[in-house]
């Protein structure tokens, strides 16, 4: 498992908290191994545990929010969905295309020229 090296970093909205319907800008580290998020880049850099780890092995399923041109979501094994958006589709797709190969996809997914 590999904690350390990371692969993509950076902010993202995510969508959720104790209001449901609230966009959160958080930050999130995706290494060979897991993704994982903070409530913002300092609490990363003082050292402070993450708000929620996943491993990747516990990713189902990762896919564009097609009505949405910036969102994207996260489905676990377990039935959790992360909804998170970017700053734009490219940062999106971006974060798509580092996460799918790593996770056990059960669905693979389709890009948008």
């Amino acid at each position: 498992e590999d904690k350390t090296t990371v692969l993509r970093e950076g902010e993202l909205k995510k969508l959720g908290g104790t209001l449901l319907n609230k966009w959160n800008m958080r930050w999130f580290v995706l290494t060979g191994s897991q993704v994982v998020y903070f409530e913002s880049q300092k609490e990363m850099l003082a050292g402070r545990s993450p708000k929620t780890v996943i491993k990747l092995t516990d990713i189902r399923e990762v896919g564009e929010v097609t009505d949405e041109p910036n969102e994207f979501y996260i489905i676990t094994n377990n039935g959790r969905t992360l909804q998170l958006r970017g700053a734009d589709g490219q940062e999106r797709d971006a974060w798509i295309k580092t996460l799918a190969p790593k996770t056990s996809l059960v669905e693979m997914l389709v890009f948008r020229d």
